[in-house]
């Protein structure tokens, strides 16, 4: 694991939690296994479906709907920039915690024998501050 990202809802104004079910929600295409961590968190927090008002296909573009206004969207905080001013909210678990998002390296062992990945694994492993040695 190289690290892990907080799950948040951006809008452009300052929104209540309780309001989700009846605020237009922009969802965007992503990894399946997120899709199914929001889902979980949403059956736990809410009885009813989000109100999906638009589907794009990547996080920069519903943070770009957000940003015009057009509702509010759930994303990993790995997606905001410094310069974004988005209001959020850091979504938690029932026990209180974070709910987070982790980026997981996955190789195989064999192929630490190529160079070129040796490489790109070692880089990776040592900008997130990991001690594994390659």
């Amino acid at each position: 694991m190289l690290c892990k990202e907080p799950i948040l809802v951006i809008s452009n104004d300052k929104i209540d939690l309780s309001d989700l079910p009846s605020l237009p929600r922009i969802d965007y295409q992503p990894d399946p296994a997120l899709i199914m961590l929001i889902d979980n968190w949403w059956k736990a927090k809410f009885p009813t479906p989000p109100r999906v008002s638009m589907k794009v296909d990547h996080m920069e573009i519903a943070k770009k709907m957000v940003a015009s206004g057009l509702g509010y969207s759930i994303l990993p905080g790995i997606v905001l920039e410094d310069h974004d001013r988005f209001h959020t909210i850091h979504l938690m678990t029932r026990d209180g915690e974070p709910l987070m998002w982790p980026t997981w390296l996955l190789y195989r062992k064999q192929f630490l024998q190529i160079s070129m990945v040796r490489a790109f694994v070692k880089f990776m492993t040592e900008s997130f501050g990991m001690t594994e040695s390659v």
